[in-house]
């Protein structure tokens, strides 16, 4: 009993004796539990710097969301500019503009679209009706021939419902009224088909306007999404793709088949610089 309270005596003044370990703030940008392996927080701010500027802007992106110490060297403009030659608020605008402006251009053709196909359903029952005038009043001319065997076509076409003859005048009231019924409403059946015709026209213009301006909205989003995972320096397209919005624009005042031409060539190089298999960039 006596040995163990000597026991117990002599570990409670051992332990109280130990010095206690103080607890240091770690060194800012050094996590606490990896103080004894050094990362990249742990870096020097210019090498930090110099180290992003290698990067593209979504692995920039990406970098910063590691930890706080990260995110302050990868979004300096210093960096963005090299990277992507914008600054990342710019660059961040840029996008949302894009995206935005294609979203819209995608609803202008899909309401462009609607209304094509209306006006394609008004054209097909408006020759539907000029078929069934057309008919009426072939049967009608028909009837007026198998009773007038020596009427003249001339005739049939004046105002009074009378029919002339080389000898004699007859007066066929019900007939001739047919007749000028029956091609009064043709006439006006060719009217409204040509009005849903030419409103069909200014439709497929409008729709191929809008389809235009989709998928050049469509291109622009596609090189921006491809350009941002490529760093500035490495972008090997940039004069390509300058020669080819300059042959796209001549190509739109323009119309011509030498220009069609240029802008599907340019296109073509394009496409493989950007490495896009489905050639979205051919109109």
């Amino acid at each position: 009993m006596v040995l163990n309270c000597k026991i117990v005596k002599i570990l409670y003044v051992s332990f109280c004796k130990t010095p206690k370990k103080t607890m240091t703030a770690a060194p800012l940008g050094v996590h606490k539990t990896t103080r004894g392996n050094p990362t990249m927080d742990t870096l020097p701010h210019d090498l930090l710097v110099k180290t992003c500027k290698e990067l593209d802007p979504i692995s920039l992106c990406r970098f910063s969301r590691v930890s706080k110490a990260l995110r302050v060297p990868a979004e300096v403009d210093e960096v963005w500019l090299e990277a992507h030659g914008f600054r990342k608020r710019l660059a961040k605008s840029h996008v949302l503009y894009e995206v935005d402006r294609m979203e819209l251009r995608r609803e202008r053709a899909q309401i462009c679209r609607s209304i094509v196909e209306g006006a394609c359903t008004q054209v097909g029952l408006q020759y539907a009706t000029a078929r069934s005038a057309s008919d009426m009043a072939a049967q009608t001319l028909l009837r007026l021939s198998e009773r007038f065997s020596d009427v003249r076509i001339q005739d049939l076409h004046m105002r009074q419902s009378v029919a002339y003859t080389n000898t004699q005048m007859f007066i066929e009231g019900l007939l001739t009224n047919d007749w000028e019924t029956g091609r009064n409403t043709f006439d006006r059946v060719l009217r409204d088909v040509r009005i849903a015709q030419d409103a069909l026209d200014d439709a497929m213009v409008d729709l191929r306007n809008a389809e235009y301006y989709e998928w050049s909205a469509e291109t622009d989003v596609s090189i921006l999404r491809y350009a941002l995972g490529v760093p500035l320096r490495h972008r090997t397209w940039l004069e390509i793709e300058k020669e080819w919005r300059t042959a796209l624009h001549t190509w739109t005042e323009n119309d011509t088949r030498e220009n069609f031409e240029e802008v599907y060539r340019l296109g073509v190089l394009l496409s493989h610089e950007l490495g896009i298999q489905d050639h979205q960039l051919l109109y």
